[in-house]
């Protein structure tokens, strides 16, 4: 089950604890949430906050934040951790390519499209995550569009699972829908 679902939050006007009630039920009730809105960098931060404050990391399982470059996954990584009072490395952790910062204590992991590839290979199910958060803001590459197909494959093996994407108005939205 997929739900469609705009988070333009207070850029629209709308309060932003409202837009984030709708974001955490969306994803309570749907295995697929689609984030459609304006490219927003804030984005790539509140919504994986948002998570962890709502107890979405409670149970022993993280969150993994897809981002495709290496330098706003460290950049976003370090800018959650200060926000949540946390240490990177520790409970917010980061994986680009020859590069890793997380432990076993890590809640939310920030990676790129290669390394949560990499993950795949030895643990095809994601079994230490409850949450994946996909970035296609700035359109999908060839490794983002193979990361999606394995998703959808995980998926039919685990329906706890969630699987967030961030789009920007001009992705084609509808043919990812059918995802």
């Amino acid at each position: 089950m997929s739900g469609l679902w705009e988070y333009w939050g207070i850029r629209s006007g709308e309060d932003g604890s409202v837009s984030d009630l709708k974001l955490l039920y969306s994803l309570e009730i749907n295995s697929v949430v689609f984030l459609v809105g304006e490219p927003d960098e804030a984005r790539r931060h509140r919504v994986p906050v948002l998570l962890y404050r709502a107890g979405w990391t409670e149970d022993g399982h993280a969150l993994a934040c897809v981002i495709p470059d290496n330098t706003d996954a460290v950049i976003t990584a370090q800018r959650v951790a200060v926000d949540l009072k946390l240490r990177v490395g520790e409970e917010v952790g980061y994986s680009i390519p020859f590069e890793r910062r997380w432990g076993e204590r890590t809640s939310i992991k920030f990676l790129t499209n290669e390394c949560l590839l990499k993950e795949l290979l030895s643990d095809p199910l994601l079994l230490q995550y409850k949450v994946v958060m996909v970035d296609c803001e700035h359109g999908c590459s060839i490794e983002a569009h193979l990361l999606l197909s394995l998703l959808k494959k995980v998926l039919r093996q685990r329906p706890g699972l969630r699987v967030l994407l961030s789009l920007s108005p001009t992705e084609e939205v509808s043919t990812l829908h059918r995802f």
